[in-house]
């Protein structure tokens, strides 16, 4: 199915067909990408505060148990494909401004894949999970420049490890929050 779309969008004229789409005026710098990243973590710091975001709490945690509570599942994961659809598509506009030429294998699956290390490592339950996992994997592709070679074995290590002793990235919901942080954490006994 991916080799169709491939073919289909290699010879559609209307987004440039193989050679892509040229002469896109730069219009990102960095205030403009901190004000989007500031807009976004409003937008999705108020949706997860909402009822909309608890619906999504709970249709993550067990969806029988979601629908049985009255929350419309099927809304909920539309609601969640539709908001991520958002962000994915603010962040490829600033890119492309960014670039000023795309192309079809601008995001191949390395860079998929990189992208989803990104959440994996960093924390998908916090806003902030993400862009602490960017800037990790970030870090240390340049810090361990010299193991080219071996970088998906280094990054397939990584994750394995992770999703064994920390399964929930990075900066988990409830192990370390950073409101939790904030206010120190309580001191349990026994």
């Amino acid at each position: 199915m991916r080799r169709i779309f491939e073919v289909f969008f290699l010879n559609f004229k209307p987004t440039g067909a193989a050679e892509g789409i040229r002469g896109i005026f730069p219009y990102t710098n960095l205030w403009y990408v901190y004000g989007f990243l500031a807009l976004l973590v409003l937008f999705l710091t108020r949706l997860r505060q909402s009822r909309m975001g608890r619906a999504f709490d709970a249709v993550k945690l067990d969806e029988t148990a979601a629908e049985a509570m009255g929350i419309d599942v099927t809304r909920a994961k539309l609601t969640a494909f539709a908001a991520g659809a958002f962000v994915a598509g603010v962040g490829g506009g600033l890119y492309a401004h960014h670039a000023v030429f795309i192309q079809y294998d601008n995001f191949d699956f390395k860079r998929s894949v990189d992208i989803a290390m990104y959440m994996v490592l960093g924390g998908m339950d916090v806003l902030y999970g993400p862009l602490l996992g960017a800037f990790v994997i970030t870090y240390l592709s340049t810090a361990l420049q010299f193991l080219a070679d071996w970088r998906w074995e280094v990054w397939g290590s990584i994750v394995i490890l992770v999703m064994i002793f920390r399964p929930q990235g990075i900066l988990g919901r409830d192990t370390l929050s950073v409101r939790r942080w904030l206010r120190g954490s309580p001191v349990t006994s026994g």
